[in-house]
């Protein structure tokens, strides 16, 4: 529920935990879910619907609707795991070496991305449906001799939405502490009934 007490402490969103992969196995359904360990942050920004008015020859406006594109999440981890590089980003294990091997021909697969936001007085649990990765990269490497400088990975996540069982293409889904499913809401991906 939104805070409508005007005297009351707003809620405050401040960190991010729970950091939560599921691989699409068909359209609408997901797999077993698994934990990526180290989650910094998580910056969406989102796309908008655009309205462009045109004219045509008898002078009468048109208003076409621009459909609405793809939302993005800014994500930012200590590390990625090898089950990330390797589920979702598509890279293989040397079985020589154990190191991970990137090639061109490497295919990202589509999955859910679920993630928890601290807040004040309320957190909140989030799925992202119809997820691709970019590759992730370093801020920067440093030496700054007896000093620490953190140098997490960085990626961009696509949310393309995703087709569900009740005919609707859904991308996201928000659950607030105190609501029904909250507890498990990132033990799997919600599903939709016809």
């Amino acid at each position: 529920m939104p805070n409508t007490n005007p005297s009351a402490m707003p809620n405050y969103r401040h960190g991010i935990s729970n950091a939560t992969i599921a691989l699409q196995t068909a359209a609408g359904t997901y797999g077993t879910p698994w934990k990526e360990v180290g989650a910094q942050s998580v910056a969406p920004q989102r796309a908008e619907a655009s309205s462009t008015t045109a004219y045509s020859d008898n002078g009468k406006p048109a208003n076409l609707g621009g459909t609405r594109g793809n939302d993005t999440l800014s994500v930012q981890f200590a590390s990625f795991s090898n089950d990330y590089n390797t589920l979702v980003l598509g890279h293989q294990i040397n079985p020589t070496t154990g190191g991970v091997v990137k090639s061109h021909d490497d295919v990202c697969a589509v999955f859910a991305f679920g993630y928890q936001v601290e807040g004040t007085t309320k957190p909140m649990r989030v799925w992202e449906y119809g997820c691709t990765s970019s590759e992730p990269a370093a801020n920067a490497f440093q030496s700054d001799g007896e000093n620490v400088t953190e140098s997490p990975d960085t990626c961009t996540l696509t949310v393309g939405g995703d087709m569900f069982a009740d005919g609707k293409e859904h991308y996201e889904e928000v659950c607030y502490e105190g609501d029904t499913g909250y507890d498990t809401f990132l033990d799997a991906v919600p599903t939709y009934s016809a």
